[in-house]
């Protein structure tokens, strides 16, 4: 027939090559009846299959080959293309200078996009048979929002709407992070730069955004590029009993200005009850405040004496085994992490 239903139970047809020159389609007490004509039409790759049915004739030809394919051109009332979701690509969604971005524009279709609350950039794909590639460059932390309409050809207007996003991190260049230990392969949460990228797990594990150490501490030295006195320092961690994910029994703070030699800053008791049963995130934070300033809120959990260190080590004490009471006593614990927080 040259009707191609992608997706079942969908409303769309896709146009493609006849067999038959002539079909007549029985639909209850009508037909619709099916002609590859020569009829130079308006080239439109998809039918609804409601217009089909308010039809009585379908007419379709088939052009000389362009580019490798077959053109099929039909007329059909009301219309009008598939519209498909452009996509965003970049190589990397953590970026440290500036980060280029490509939109993937469908075939005849237009965006809109949103970088930011700064720029709003505009592009038409005019091509029926390609995408086309749409490519700018960003400078900051942003979140994209692409927009694209879908055209009526017989009202000349736009009838519908669809969109996608997503966010782009920049983070500090002069900022380092070096592990002592090995994470799981499982959950790595991106990597090795994992816990200063800034982005941050959910309680909702299972979509990723963790580090995950099983039955081991975690032991990773930050370097801040010189010697600066820091407003807080601290650490994301996760507990899901039931999972044998559990937070850590202690976090170590130490500050070292050489790299080799470490002073204590703070060491932060977790006392988070370990038979809590379902998944929690929290932060254990050390804030900084000067000798003589005044001791700063009661909601902070552990504050220190600020002092210049280049080095912050942050070491999470591993919970050790599940306890007897675990349906699973004796196996090693994990610990989960996402973030270690800096902020100058």
């Amino acid at each position: 027939l040259g009707l191609y239903q992608f997706c079942p139970g969908d409303n769309k047809l896709f146009v493609t090559k006849p067999v038959f020159k002539n079909s007549i389609i029985h639909l209850n007490e009508k037909q619709v009846t099916i002609n590859s004509t020569d009829k130079n039409r308006l080239s439109i790759p998809v039918v609804e299959f409601d217009s089909l049915l308010k039809s009585n004739t379908f007419n379709m030809a088939l052009q000389p080959k362009a580019q490798g394919y077959d053109v099929l051109h039909f007329e059909s009332p009301n219309s009008y293309p598939f519209l498909k979701i452009p996509l965003i690509q970049a190589k990397n969604k953590v970026f440290t200078d500036s980060q280029k971005v490509t939109i993937i524009i469908p075939p005849y279709q237009s965006v809109v996009v949103n970088v930011g609350n700064k720029r709003t950039l505009r592009a038409e794909n005019k091509n029926m048979l390609k995408d086309s590639l749409f490519v700018f460059t960003i400078n900051e932390s942003c979140t994209i929002n692409c927009q694209t309409f879908k055209t009526d050809y017989q009202l000349w207007q736009q009838v519908e709407m669809k969109h996608c996003s997503a966010q782009f991190i920049k983070v500090d260049k002069n900022l380092h992070l070096k592990l002592f230990s090995q994470y799981n392969n499982l959950y790595t949460a991106g990597g090795d730069n994992a816990l200063i990228d800034l982005e941050r797990g959910s309680a909702n594990w299972r979509i990723g955004g963790w580090q995950g150490y099983a039955g081991k501490d975690m032991i990773a030295v930050v370097d801040v590029g010189s010697e600066k006195k820091l407003k807080l320092i601290g650490l994301g961690c996760l507990q899901d009993q039931g999972a044998w994910v559990m937070m850590p029994k202690e976090i170590i703070f130490e500050g070292s200005r050489d790299g080799k030699t470490f002073e204590p800053i703070q060491t932060v008791q977790t006392n988070v009850s370990d038979t809590i049963d379902h998944a929690i995130a929290q932060d254990f934070v050390v804030h900084f405040y000067k000798p003589t300033g005044q001791v700063i809120s009661d909601e902070v959990q552990t504050q220190a004496i600020a002092k210049p260190y280049r080095y912050y080590r942050v070491t999470a004490k591993n919970y050790g085994k599940l306890p007897d009471w675990h349906w699973s006593k004796g196996e090693p614990a994990w610990l989960f992490l996402d973030e270690i927080l800096i902020e100058e």
